[in-house]
């Protein structure tokens, strides 16, 4: 009897021990930005695209399907570019949440003058 009453007690402390404890989880202070670059008039994604950040936080090239994704970026309000050789240069404003993945897809336009100066 006086194990099973032991036990119990140790149980109920283990218990109110446990439930008093404060969350020391702590919010995530960063988030991301993601997105694809693509080709306005066709929908086709665009490979090695530059994609910087103002204010900066950092540059990063789109991969083999135009996708791109800027890592630990803190919580605020960024306008993104994105420049490639033969597209006109373009940008979107986007507002980074803490703990959150924003996206940010962009479109390009060919640069006309570009490809006709080689004709």
């Amino acid at each position: 009897m006086k194990a099973i009453i032991l036990f119990l007690l140790l149980f109920l402390a283990f218990v109110f021990i446990n439930c008093s404890k404060k969350e020391t989880t702590e919010p995530a202070e960063f988030g991301s930005i993601k997105g694809k670059v693509y080709e306005a008039s066709t929908g086709a994604f665009i490979k090695n695209v530059g994609v910087e950040t103002d204010p900066p936080t950092g540059a990063v090239t789109t991969d083999s399907t135009g996708a791109y994704i800027i890592t630990n970026v803190e919580p605020s309000q960024y306008t993104i570019y994105a420049e490639k050789l033969g597209y006109i240069s373009n940008s979107v404003k986007i507002q980074v949440i803490a703990g959150n993945s924003t996206i940010g897809d962009i479109a390009l336009e060919i640069d006309s003058t570009f490809t006709s100066g080689f004709q």
